[in-house]
């Protein structure tokens, strides 16, 4: 997929990205969600509002900071899925893993990834575990 943080590069200038204080860093995002479906039998539409939150957590093992070229890190974070319909946990999904940063626009990680889901009995089911191997480039 393809993120654009327009405002962020405003905001801090194009090239550059926030820095950690340390070489352990705490990030965290919101994002609000609308998903639609169309019915393939009529032409309903459906449309369902969530929030995500998502946590992440990420330290260096040899550099001081995990912006850092040619740092080595470990990373791991949770992202929570609330609808706003209901006001409950509807999803959980878990990531951990490796990464390694080769310069500020080339980064590349190896994640576990889980993911839990409520059923509508309330009890929770695991939905998927995969490995997500992932090249970022930052323009």
């Amino acid at each position: 997929g393809v993120q654009l943080h327009i405002l962020s590069t405003i905001l801090e200038g194009a090239g550059r990205e926030r820095q950690p204080r340390r070489r352990l860093d705490f990030r965290t995002l919101i994002r609000f969600q609308d998903e639609r479906e169309k019915s393939s039998t009529d032409s309903t539409t459906s449309s369902t509002w969530q929030i995500r939150d998502r946590f992440r957590v990420a330290y260096s093992l040899n550099r001081p900071k995990v912006t850092s070229s040619g740092a080595i890190y470990v990373t791991a974070d949770s992202e929570a899925f609330v609808l706003l319909d209901d006001g409950v946990l509807n999803e959980l999904r878990i990531r951990s893993g490796v990464g390694y940063r080769l310069s500020y626009p080339w980064q590349f990680e190896a994640l576990y990834v889980t993911s839990r889901q409520r059923t509508d009995s309330g009890a929770w089911a695991t939905q998927y575990h995969a490995l997500n191997l992932r090249v970022e480039y930052l323009f």
